[in-house]
């Protein structure tokens, strides 16, 4: 596991017509030291308002030069409140380390948004509903995250000799042209129940009696 944390991309942005407020362009997307993965996703807007401005001297604007990615990241956990504010100080740090800001400013800048800046006591539920739906899912409350492939792609996801090029790039929504929804088997709510009937459309599985009575 690396000491720092690594940014998975370069951010793509144009200015909103207020000049100080970015808009993504692509999504923006960190690995922090741990291995948990911060989203920004397309259509985020950054203005740097997450950080105290009585800080902004010291650093120049939170959108300037080595601060700008963390700061689009804090930007927007700080206003969707999807995961705990401690968590997302932390990944506010973690990111500007991993930009290679000095140690003393991103300590400073650390400070300042933890004991200055948002602070949530609960999560805000729809946002984290529909951020899932995007495949962004919760720290806290989501530890594993499913993901839908194409055959062409199985052999390389569970390639455990890959380590120079891992499989992060997978790690994005499924075309949903090439989805099929139907209503499942009730069977799957209960986790007691492990068997090829699971993956039958309800109409197959009552057809076949494998449904609940």
């Amino acid at each position: 596991m690396s000491k720092l944390g690594r940014w998975l991309d370069k951010p793509r942005v144009e200015f909103e017509d207020d000049v100080r407020t970015i808009k993504l362009l692509e999504p923006l997307r960190f690995i922090n030291p741990g291995e948990l993965c911060w989203v920004a996703p397309t259509s985020s807007v950054a203005d740097g308002a997450s950080i105290p401005k009585a800080f902004w001297s010291f650093i120049g604007g939170p959108l300037d030069d080595k601060y700008r990615n963390a700061s689009i990241i804090h930007d927007f956990y700080c206003s969707t409140r999807t995961r705990p504010w401690k968590k997302v100080h932390t990944a506010f740090y973690d990111g500007m380390m991993a930009s290679r800001v000095p140690l003393a400013k991103a300590k400073l800048m650390y400070a300042a948004v933890r004991y200055f800046g948002p602070h949530w006591t609960e999560m805000d539920s729809e946002n984290v509903r529909v951020l899932r739906a995007q495949g962004i899912t919760d720290a806290k409350k989501v530890q594993r995250m499913p993901v839908i492939l194409h055959q062409r792609d199985y052999e390389r996801w569970l390639d455990r000799e890959e380590t120079e090029r891992p499989p992060l790039d997978l790690l994005r929504p499924f075309e949903s042209e090439e989805m099929e929804m139907y209503a499942a088997n009730p069977k799957v709510n209960n986790v007691r129940n492990n068997g090829p009937e699971l993956m039958r459309t309800a109409a197959r599985a009552t057809e076949n009696g494998d449904l609940p009575l």
